[in-house]
């Protein structure tokens, strides 16, 4: 039970002070008063007043009850309430209800349902046995947590939802027994299911499973609390449960989703089903703290007040759309109605939602229907935004609590300081962009600074702040490393180097993306551009566009003139792709028209055509993109819109112009590139069109520049005077970055200096004025001295700062500057310093040293229950023949001499194989190399071994010992098998490679597994509809085909001439319309993996790139294109290997009931062969193809973009091994392996034929010593016809001796040490925190590091330096601490040592880095390692109850069976008809077959004996016993004899037990009989004996002759 200890320090999120029900909402207010408005039918409001619905809040009064409210939850009729009286601690008090109550779940108590009040109209106190704290209200019942942590529930309990094991339904509350010992914090009731948090952050669900709402991997309910194994290793802090649904917060603030995924409500992008958590990736480093789930939508908050809104908009529900736009949102969306807003809390009913702001407000929006919106009965519509309630209606709803310090207070973390600006090293400028009157910068650390005018926010630097006429950090992208920045005339955009997208400033058209027409002051994510990789950004004067790493682009804003590209389309609010482009690599966006480039070097524009800018030939608008020449007529690798005019800069870097013929140096206007003027004699590597003017850089760095010189900005010392010639600025030759908006230029060189010149006006040129300079002048470079002045020290309000720089870490981003590893060093915790871990490595050995003792009882416990088995055993036997039972044949196949023989070999072979994967590996790859055609035989005959482990590794679960032996052999075939092939390009090209047969037990049903259902189900159908919608011609794409079927004819003619004839060519089109529909059926489900493919396989997607990786291959070919050839491979292994021979014969897997023609049967060829040049990346030949091969390109990398989410996942394998190594002892449910007969004959047959091959393995002599003495093995093959399965038990119990367990250093498993291969770094089941020799210089360093102030240095030399005069200054107080003193000695000579082996101060970074992540890595580890100590010790106590129980059962079980005395005799046909018995068809075979001794003729005289039944079974004599009887059972069986000279045989069958003995069985037979059928008898003769088993004749008369002559004699 919880003690008093445990529960007293118990902590809780805020109070829910909001809720809303089916058709009523209700809010408690700072001063604990209640208010309700809605739907009052059923008094479900506790008004005095009639049902009419309420439209504005309304108080109700609980003063008879006592106290004031503190929390608040709705049912779909009821509500619940805990009000605290002002001595009340801990937010515990008194539960209060009332609603309907037709189920019980006002909890007001009675044993008897059917007399309860269907309705309690007045607040009603409900009796606990302690104070209240939390309560949850579900459709119809509720659950609670009371002050000591223990959960209580009550109502409607049909779908197991209560937690008592049953689904009984309770009036009143009652302690969930399964959680009597666990601390609560958190619950949440959905409609059919609930959802609890513990103390230690664990979550239980139970109820309903339908759609994996549960979480634990599968559709089936529980009665009783479960724990979601899939989030042990987060912590969670705050957990909802919806209709079918269900989502969690992890302390990170990362949100996790989970069960029905129809309407998008999970946020995952798609509508699939999830059966186990799964993170919304596009809410990951926004730090949510809340999620609300509702019927088809969900709600989150972020602990900056963001509110995020996903799933169904039906009635304006989600807050994001017009009513007129209403649509579902597949991934979370900011709310911006309720942007700055600062909310604290929301809450979702079936179709409207509520939030609260710290402010008191309370906003509602959705469905208005009875009321429940609360706006009054003036404001009887639907609300597609959030809206305030009047303050006169409601007032004062704040939520009530910090969010960052009750979460700090619930997980003990600590406030941690973290740097609010990068290191001095990585100030350099890499970029610059000009406004309209703003300009931006961007350093190589990712920092934004911006300077002029901020009017409408275009500096991103805040509201209320005025206008920059120098440059200033802009904070409110201190979060994010920027990688490239463009502006518009009055708004502004950034990219990250995770992709995303972020806007500001003004965007009344739209052109933000964030869904919102208007200013916004701060950068804000674009939440639709998530997910798409942008790597570019350009801006026009009021739209916006964006290029994906696959090469799409996205535009939005303005849409005057086309220049969205998207056609005739009203201003976009939102990104919206540009269909009609496919690979472009990069874009330019002028005032009012666009220009791309794609891949293959062709440029598309449109928009605004005057002037003939487009250069299309024309001067009329274009709504949509077009190319501006034929295909390959000319080559271009940049372009720069202006205003009027674009130029064009072409493969040999020749500069070309179309437009306005002042801005291209032209006596007319060009409406076609040509070449400039002047210039056409030079190479260029920049150019850049502006409004009114150009600039242009040579190869050689010449600064060329024409145009309109209005506010002197073309930088030759003159004014408003047109330079209708090129002008040469004098600027230096090392330009890298050029940029020109309307009136001002900037100019950035490879060392970082910015030249401005041009307008002045609203500081946009960052000189502190607002002057026109009319010459270029360098821009005082004030960032390159920002490091010393930069104020380090100042506290975020973060919980997990430090994780964020270890997080950056682990992408191999360093620490760039001593004064920051200082601050990470001195905030670091304890327990990640070198003592404090090996402290902790101790006490992990410890404890399972410990556990390792406990094993010696438990096999004391195991052996005496083992005893009591055989005891039964034998008594079952006794009384069966002495009150003439009917025998059951419990072994229905009679297994072979050769194979019973040797069972204990077998098992112990069989043992060996799956404990030790690299046997079975290593031969995988022997016959691999050896191009033997056997290996499916092998894996076929292996795969029995790992039989038990389809169900948990398909769900993720990698607690399994089977689950995880099975990820292990998987890992080093693939290991093997990338080791010995040649190319990469030669990696999973044969069917069948053995990695892929591995594979497919993780996906094929035939092996327990639905995942190609789940994958390929749909794809196939929507496929199969579409070609019978079709025809019988189905899909057709070659034009030949196309012209016999469409013309009758096809002999002679060629594809381009076919194309040519109009029938044709619509069908061809239309063919390939289709084929990329089709293929896009499943190309978008492969894109949906990240979601649906299990834990186990992304892990061995990891293992497989990590394994090419670390090939030679990668120095061969260089990074980035290895990297490519290693996606490509793995492509080929997930899509050309397992999915597409599923796709050809969808039949096999059940995917289809639809009957497949043969004419279907070559359109899945057509789609398959489609797919398979998208993962190889080739395309077909032939112009006529071209649309579908830019759909191959670009399908391609979106499959690569997929492939790299999935192999994200982390890899838990080693520490689950360990612990599930201890875990399987503690199992009293014995693990047998079904093994089939022939496979293993085949499985032994290919081990003998490899086994000189095989390479020298600790316990390979213990394995082929079983195989030697399995004889004649092979010749018995052709006699075992029926492959008849043998169970065959496995012993896990290997770890009774914890010195005498290794971890294999060829696989990571840990197993006996006889079976693992060891070396001095791979030996030990623990892995040490391994500390070189060489680092311990950098200890000094960081010891120092930690005890004193902080301070810059640049150089070692300067770093001696401050470690010189810190020494002084200690020395100069009157106490100095000499303990800090000899660190800093120590560290400075440390330091003086690398300077003089001319060692820089990267260096001594670079190693500080390593030497940080290696400790919070190997803390992560002793974590895990901890969490499953604590799973294995919960396993052994469980294990030891059960033992306990078992042996009480036993023997109560036994004394049953000693005393039951009654005599049965059931005539023969009721016996017969008793369908669980066998009845014995030889039931008077003794008197027709009796079979005696040949004794000799002079034995007149008595002869007795016995021998075992094990010794008779070894010489042949016994066929089969009646019973399966164990081993064990067998060697306390003896077959009794005797002789009589006139009377004959008597036999006797006993069970010896040594103390006592049972008869089970006896027969006799006459001398006569004897006689008779000794003349008979043959050696193929049997004899059946009733009750008892078969014996043959032959063996048993020799065998008892023997012996009777060794008497007589």
């Amino acid at each position: 039970m919880i003690s008093t200890a445990d529960s007293s320090n118990v902590h809780f999120l805020p109070p829910k002070r909001i809720a809303c029900g089916h058709q009523f909402s209700s809010a408690i207010n700072d001063a604990g008063e209640i208010f309700v408005w809605g739907c009052n039918k059923n008094g479900k409001l506790a008004l005095d007043s009639g049902p009419e619905p309420i439209w504005r809040p309304k108080k109700i009064d609980i003063a008879s009850i006592g106290g004031s409210a503190n929390q608040i939850d709705c049912g779909a009729e009821f509500t619940m309430v805990i009000s605290l009286l002002p001595e009340d601690k801990n937010e515990a008090g008194k539960l209060i209800g009332w609603g309907v109550n037709n189920m019980g779940q006002v909890g007001i108590g009675n044993d008897d349902i059917d007399e309860l009040p269907n309705e309690v109209r007045e607040p009603t106190l409900i009796r606990l046995p302690e104070k209240a704290c939390r309560v949850s209200c579900g459709r119809d019942f509720a659950a609670c947590i009371t002050e000591s942590g223990r959960l209580y529930s009550w109502g409607n309990g049909t779908y197991g939802n209560l937690g008592h094991g049953s689904t009984d339904s309770y009036s009143k509350p009652t302690i969930v027994q399964a959680l009597s010992d666990t601390i609560i914090i958190g619950v949440s009731c959905g409609a059919k299911h609930v959802l609890i948090t513990t103390k230690d952050f664990k979550v239980y669900s139970w109820g309903n499973g339908g759609h994996g709402r549960l979480g634990h991997g599968d559709t089936i309910g529980t009665a009783t609390p479960k724990p979601i194994e899939y989030l042990f290793r987060e912590n969670i802090m705050y957990v909802s449960a919806g209709d079918s649904h269900s989502a969690a917060v992890s302390n990170l603030g990362e949100v996790y989703s989970w069960g029905a995924g129809s309407y998008g409500r999970l946020g995952h992008g798609s509508e699939i089903d999830v059966q186990i958590p799964s993170i919304v990736t596009a809410l990951q480093g926004k730090r949510m703290y809340m999620v609300a789930c509702g019927f088809r939508h969900s709600l989150s908050i972020s602990v900056q007040g963001e509110v995020f809104a996903w799933g169904a908009g039906n009635y304006g529900v989600t807050g994001l759309f017009d009513l007129k736009e209403i649509r579902t949102m597949l991934i979370p969306l900011q709310i911006r109605f309720l942007e700055g807003k600062k909310i604290t809390q929301v809450a979702v009913g079936p179709w409207h939602s509520m939030a609260i702001s710290s402010a008191g407000e309370v906003f509602t929006w959705g469905y208005h229907g009875h009321g429940r919106l609360g706006h009054g009965t003036d404001a009887r519509d639907d609300q597609a935004f959030p809206k305030a309630i009047p303050p006169q209606f409601i007032y004062g709803v704040t939520g009530g609590v910090r969010i960052i310090e009750r979460i700090a207070q619930i997980t003990g973390s600590k406030k941690l300081m973290i740097r609010n600006t990068p290191a001095r090293d990585a100030w350099k400028m890499i970029q610059v962009a000009c406004g309209g009157q703003h300009s931006l910068a961007v350093t190589k650390s990712g920092t934004v600074w911006a300077w002029g005018e901020n009017r409408n926010g275009a500096l991103g630097v805040g509201k209320n702040e005025e206008d920059q006429l120098v440059p200033v950090i802009c904070q409110n992208l201190n979060n994010y490393i920027i990688k490239s920045v463009a502006c518009g005339s009055q708004h502004s955009l950034a990219i990250s180097t995770r992709g995303e997208v972020l806007t500001w400033g003004n965007g009344r058209f739209g052109q933000l993306g964030n869904g919102f027409a208007g200013i916004c002051f701060i950068p804000k994510i674009v939440e639709m551009l998530q997910g798409k990789g942008i790597i570019q950004g350009a801006c026009g004067e009021d739209y916006s566009a964006v290029l994906s790493e696959i090469g799409e682009v996205y535009t939005f804003g303005n849409s005057d003139s086309g220049k969205l590209g998207l056609g005739r389309v009203p201003h976009q609010v939102f990104p919206k792709l540009i269909r009609d482009l496919l690979n472009i690599s990069y874009i330019s966006a002028g005032q009012s028209h666009m220009a791309v480039i794609g891949h293959n070097g062709a440029v598309y524009t449109w928009g605004s055509g005057f002037y003939g800018k487009l250069g299309n030939g024309s001067s009329e608008n274009l709504f949509s993109p077009k190319q501006i020449h034929g295909k390959g007529e000319r080559i271009y690798k940049m372009v720069s819109c202006g205003a009027s005019h674009t130029l064009f800069l072409d493969e040999k870097l020749v500069l070309y112009g179309a437009g306005r013929k002042e801005m291209v140096l032209s006596r007319v206007d060009l409406t076609e590139p040509k070449l400039i003027g002047n210039l056409h004699d030079k190479t260029f590597r920049l150019i850049c069109a502006a409004e009114e003017h150009s600039l242009a850089i040579t190869e050689q760095g010449d600064t060329f520049i024409w145009g309109f010189n209005k506010y002197g900005k073309l930088g030759n010392k003159a004014e408003n005077e047109p330079l209708p010639q090129p002008f040469k600025l004098p600027l230096p030759s090392n330009i890298c970055d050029i940029s020109a908006k309307i009136n001002h230029n900037l100019v950035l060189t490879t060392n970082g200096d910015i030249y401005a010149w041009g307008c002045g006006s609203g500081g946009r040129l960052g000189f502190g004025n607002t002057n026109n300079i009319k010459t270029p002048e360098i821009l005082e470079t004030r960032w390159n001295a920002i490091q010393e002045s930069a104020n380090f020290d100042d506290e975020q309000d973060e919980l997990n700062a430090l994780d964020l720089v270890l997080s950056q870490l682990d992408t191999g981003v360093r620490i760039s500057s001593f004064k920051e590893m200082m601050l990470v060093l001195q905030n670091e915790e304890e327990d990640c310093l070198e003592s404090e871990l090996r402290r902790e490595e101790a006490e992990v050995h410890r404890n399972l040293a410990e556990i390792v003792k406990t094993f010696k009882t438990s096999k004391e416990s195991e052996e005496r229950i083992h005893d009591l088995k055989i005891q039964i055993e034998g008594k079952i036997l006794q009384r069966t023949y002495e009150l003439k039972l009917p025998q059951r044949d419990y072994l229905i196949v009679h297994i072979p001499k050769y194979l019973a023989s040797n069972l204990g070999r077998i098992e112990n072979m069989i043992w060996i194989l799956q404990q030790q994967p690299c046997y079975i590996s290593r031969l995988v790859n022997i016959m691999r190399q050896r191009g033997s055609r056997d290996i499916s035989t092998l894996i076929t005959s292996i795969r029995p071994i790992y039989s038990n482990i389809h169900l948990d590794a398909m769900m993720g679960k990698l607690i399994s010992r089977d689950s995880l032996l099975y990820i292990s052999l998987c890992k080093e075939v693939i290991a093997g098998e990338i080791e010995n092939a040649n190319m990469i390009d030669d990696l999973f090209v044969v069917p069948g490679c053995p990695t892929a047969q591995f594979l497919l037990s993780f996906f094929s049903r035939d092996y327990g597994s639905d995942l190609f259902y789940k994958i390929l189900h749909r794809p196939t159908n929507e496929l199969l509809d579409m070609v019978k919608a079709i025809g019988n011609n189905g899909i057709v794409i070659d034009p030949i085909e196309v012209s016999r079927l469409t013309q009758r004819q096809g002999s002679g003619q060629t594809a381009n001439s076919v194309i040519k004839e109009k029938k044709a060519q619509s069908a061809f089109n239309d063919g390939i319309t289709y084929a990329i529909r089709a293929a896009g059926y499943f190309i978008d489900t492969i894109k949906a993996f990240p979601s649906i493919l299990p834990t186990p396989i992304k892990i061995l997607m990891k293992h497989t790139f990590s394994k090419m990786a670390n090939k030679a291959w990668l120095r061969e070919v260089g990074h980035e294109h290895a990297r490519l050839k290693f996606q490509k491979a793995l492509l080929r292994l997930m899509i050309t290997q397992l999915l597409l021979p599923v796709i050809m014969t969808p039949e096999t897997e059940g995917l289809t009931t639809q009957t497949i023609e043969e004419g279907e049967r070559d359109t899945m060829s057509i789609i398959t062969d489609i797919i398979r040049k998208i993962v190889d990346k080739t395309c077909f030949i032939g112009d006529h193809y071209s649309t579908l091969n830019s759909f191959i390109l670009t399908s391609h990398e979106q499959l690569i973009s997929t492939l790299e989410t999935c192999i994200e996942v982390e890899d838990s394998s080693e520490v689950d091994l360990i612990i599930s190594s201890f875990t399987t002892h503690f199992s009293v449910i014995d693990s047998f392996i079904h093994y089939p007969v022939n496979d293993i004959i085949t499985l032994s047959i290919y081990l003998i034929k490899y086994r000189k091959q095989v390479e020298l393995f600790p316990g390979r002599d213990l394995l082929y010593d079983h195989l030697d003495h399995m004889s004649d093995i092979g010749s018995e093959v052709a006699k075992s016809a029926d492959n008849f399965k043998i169970n065959l038990q496995m012993n896990n119990h290997f770890l009774y001796d914890y010195d005498e367990v290794s971890v294999c250093a060829g696989c990571g498993v840990p197993m006996p040490k006889s079976l693992a291969i060891t070396t001095r770094t791979h030996s030990t089941l623990i892995k040490h925190l391994h500390v070189r020799e060489e680092d311990e210089f950098l200890v000094s360093i960081e010891n120092a590091s930690r005890q004193i102030p902080k301070f810059s240095a640049i150089t070692l030399e300067e770093l001696s330096t401050k470690f010189r005069k810190t020494i002084e200054s200690i020395l100069s107080t009157p106490n100095p601490n000499y303990k800090i003193l000899f660190e800093l000695r120590a560290a400075d000579e440390k330091v003086q040592d690398l300077m003089s082996r001319d060692f820089s101060m990267d260096y001594l970074l670079f190693e500080l880095s390593k030497r940080l992540k290696d400790r919070h890595s190997y803390k992560q580890y002793l974590r895990r390692l901890q969490e499953g100590i604590h799973h294995i010790t919960a396993a052994q106590e469980e294990y030891f109850h059960n033992l306990r129980e078992k042996e009480k059962d036993l023997t109560a079980a036994l004394d049953t069976i000693a005393n039951f005395r009654t005599s049965l005799h059931p005539n023969e046909k009721e016996m017969k008809n008793m369908s669980y018995f066998k009845l014995s068809q030889t039931h008077n075979l003794v008197m027709k077959k009796r079979k005696i001794l040949d004794l000799p003729a002079d034995v007149q005289h008595d002869v007795a004996g016995n021998v075992s039944i094990v010794t008779l079974e070894n010489n042949g004599v016994i066929e089969r016993l009646e019973y399966g009887f164990r081993k064990d059972t067998k060697n306390s069986l003896e077959l009794h004899y005797s002789h009589h000279k006139k009377k004959g045989w008597h036999f006797e069958i006993i069970f010896n037990q040594g103390e006592s003995s049972d008869m089970i069985g006896q027969f006799n037979l006459s001398n006569e009989e004897f006689l008779n059928l000794k003349r008979s008898a043959n050696s193929e003769a049997k004899l059946d004996i009733p009750n008892i088993g078969t014996f043959r004749l032959g063996p048993f008369i020799i065998f008892l002759n023997s012996r009777v002559r060794k008497q007589v004699v």
